[in-house]
Order: C-alpha cells, then structure tokens, then sequence
C-alpha cells in the first residue's frame, strides 16, 4: 500500500530521496484510497488512517529536507516558498531582531490588504499582532522591519553623548 503514497512512500521519504510532487502523484493517492473504500467500510476507514499516519511523517521528511531547496520544482514548492518565508519570521521574533513594539512586530505594507478585519494601505508601516503579522507575511502583503531598534538605540546613545563642540 506505501508504494501508492504519494512521492515514493515512507521508505524513500526516510532515506531524503524525495521525488517532485506531482499531480500525478495525488491521483495515484486517489485511485489506491478508493480502490480499499471499495471493499467495506472497515477497510476504508484503516486504509485513511494508514495513508494519514504515512503522508504526516513524508510531509514532516519533505519539509525537513526540501523547505531550504529553493531550486525544487515541484507542485508543493510554491508551500515550500511559504514555510521559508514564515520559518525567517518567526526565527527574527524569537531572536530578539524583528522590530517590535512589547510584544508586537512592526512590518511595512506592500499593498493594500484588510488582515483580521482591519484595512491597511500599500507603504504603511503598522505595529500589529504577531498573528496579523504572520497572516500578512504569509500572504505576501507586508514585510516585518528588522534591525529598527538596533537604529533606534544607536540613534539614543548618539543623543545621550556629549557633543564634540563642548
């Protein structure tokens, strides 16, 4: 049954050698899913939670392995694309480098967008939430601001030093 899971099964997905996704491999899935609903119930309902058990560790092996392949072509690259982008935000946001006023980052619009029912024009820079930031990075309206307050702060110790005249 494995060798009908998409992109190779859980041996090939266990050993990283990951074929491109493609929409042949989700049809494939399809046809070996309906051909075990055929035969009862009871055999549907193991077949689902076998091909579930199976896609969820592929999906994590694909995601470890192909996320930092931005060469990869397959029908899953454009998700690939998307987990890299939220993986580098989040990894700012924890790392203390994306600008944030408390505990919410400030990103810059590139368009307009109404994220979680507010409106935001295209050139604003906004303190949002961090789930309105993520919503808006993931949809590729905005771009968090990074290193703003090392400027900040550099701008604060430049005030706060005596000046050369005195």
């Amino acid at each position: 049954m494995s060798a009908g899971i998409p992109v190779g099964g859980p041996f090939k997905a266990a050993v990283g050698l990951h074929e491109a996704l493609s929409l042949e491999h989700l049809r494939e899935a399809r046809r070996l899913l309906s051909s075990y609903c055929l035969a009862g119930e009871e055999y549907c309902r193991e077949a689902l939670r076998l091909v579930r058990e199976a896609a969820r560790l592929i999906a994590r092996a694909r995601l470890e392995d192909l996320v930092d392949d931005e060469k990869y072509q397959g029908l899953d690259a454009p998700l690939l694309a998307l987990i890299r982008s939220l993986r580098a935000v989040y990894e700012a946001y924890l790392s203390g480098t994306l600008a944030l006023v408390g505990e919410n980052p400030v990103v810059y619009f590139r368009w307009n967008a109404s994220i979680e029912g507010a409106p935001y024009e295209e050139g604003d820079i906004a303190v949002v939430k961090p789930s309105t930031a993520f919503k808006a990075v993931a949809c590729g309206a905005a771009e968090p601001l990074e290193g703003l307050l090392a400027g900040l702060h550099a701008l604060q110790e430049r005030l706060k030093a005596p000046s050369r005249g005195a």
